[in-house]
């Protein structure tokens, strides 16, 4: 709202001239009666948000895989001390292979060694209890790709006789 006070010096002319002098400096101009954006300024806005995802999406796709890599890595690991831990307490190989079935399911006996097979990475192990001795353990984990994660290359132990 604006209100105009006519002082006893000032005329109408006045006035008239400080109005038109305000809208000639754009105060009283219309606004542009365009509205929206036009349809290179969509376009734009759309590679822009189309760029930004996809760099988003490969972070997020970098993240996850190695954070999927440290999981099974940390898994192999884990299943290595289980294994040791359980040859350090056993007397003989059939408390070595409940000891080690009751720590992680699924090791298969081949040959003279357990072999524990995951969709990721790959356990064997090669333990022996000589009757007189020292018994001896050997662990090699590795990744689907053949690096290998962990290895004991020998770990020995006075057995009881």
């Amino acid at each position: 709202v604006l209100t105009i006070m006519i002082g006893e010096n000032e005329s109408s002319k006045y006035w008239l001239s400080v109005l038109n002098s305000l809208k000639n400096r754009g105060i009283n101009r219309r606004k542009s009666s365009k509205k929206g954006m036009t349809i290179i300024e969509t376009v734009i806005s759309l590679a822009v948000i189309a760029i930004v995802s996809f760099t988003a999406i490969g972070f997020i796709k970098r993240f996850s895989d190695v954070n999927a890599k440290m999981i099974y890595e940390t898994d192999a690991r884990l299943t290595v001390e289980n294994a040791l831990e359980c040859f350090k307490y056993a007397e003989d190989e059939t408390q070595f292979f409940n000891a080690l079935n009751l720590t992680r399911s699924g090791f298969v006996r081949q040959g003279g060694s357990y072999i524990l097979e995951d969709y990721n990475y790959t356990v064997v192990i090669a333990v022996s209890f000589p009757p007189e001795g020292a018994a001896s353990f050997t662990c090699h984990a590795t990744n689907s790709s053949g690096r290998v994660i962990v290895s004991v290359t020998s770990y020995t132990k006075e057995v009881a006789a």
